[in-house]
């Protein structure tokens, strides 16, 4: 197919190239020099038909276009298709999970306990913690009068940022039995619950210990008036409550 289309535009030029001396002697010196030009035309033309014949030829052969068979050049060796760059990026680095357990200082200090277990989902923590702590009278503010609670409850934080430190924002709720007792050795005690929301920013240190200092504005419900003997123990159904949580990541 390439040597026949070759052929065809050699005899092409060759056709422009003869016509042109006899139309020369036909017109006068006035015409040499336009046939003079039209014969390096012809052969100009015969050259480039051949040279496009020769290398359109395989490409016409295969089905495919001549232009974009020498556009594109033969891909090279070892070199595959791109893949999809979100689906390659998903496949690659899978949203983090881990876990961390916490203790809260301050309850033990102030005879009770804490443990606190946190699950992490990519910038989600959610935390399962048990607690109970000894009011002081300067905290609850009812002179002569004990105060101690236990429950426990849950967390939902947001970690801003990227890794496992850094500042957070969060929610909370939990369930709680409040006892109080009058100097007396006179008691009582209600069960209620809490919510409220909390910000913090945890520290880590020698790259698994955290240190998380957070303080929460929480609301009560379903509390009763405590009575111990004479007495009533008053108290708010907001509470504002600062602390330091200690932990360990575990992941």
């Amino acid at each position: 197919m390439s040597e026949h289309n070759q052929n065809r535009g050699e005899m092409v030029g060759r056709s422009v190239a003869a016509v042109a001396p006899g139309r020369a002697q036909a017109g006068g010196p006035g015409r040499v020099g336009a046939t003079l030009r039209a014969a390096r035309a012809g052969q100009l033309l015969a050259t480039m038909l051949g040279t496009t014949a020769a290398w359109a030829g395989p490409a016409v052969a295969s089905g495919g276009s001549p232009v974009v068979a020498a556009a594109l050049p033969a891909p090279e060796a070892g070199l595959t298709a791109p893949t999809d760059p979100q689906a390659r990026t998903s496949a690659a680095a899978p949203a983090a999970v881990g876990f961390d357990v916490e203790l809260d200082p301050l309850a033990f200090a102030l005879a009770g306990s804490s443990l606190h277990l946190g699950v992490w989902y990519a910038h989600l923590r959610f935390d399962f913690g048990v607690f109970s702590l000894g009011l002081p009278e300067w905290m609850h503010g009812n002179a002569g009068m004990e105060a101690r609670f236990e429950g426990f409850g849950g967390k939902v934080d947001w970690q801003f940022g990227t890794g496992r430190g850094g500042a957070f924002v969060g929610v909370e709720a939990g369930a709680l039995r409040m006892s109080v007792q009058a100097a007396d050795g006179q008691s009582d005690q209600d069960l209620r619950g809490a919510a409220g929301v909390r910000a913090g920013y945890r520290f880590v240190v020698a790259e698994r210990v955290t240190i998380t200092p957070w303080i929460g504005l929480g609301h009560t419900f379903g509390a009763d008036t405590l009575r111990a003997g004479d007495q009533v123990f008053e108290s708010s159904a907001w509470t504002v409550f600062p602390t330091v949580h200690v932990g360990y990541l575990l992941d």
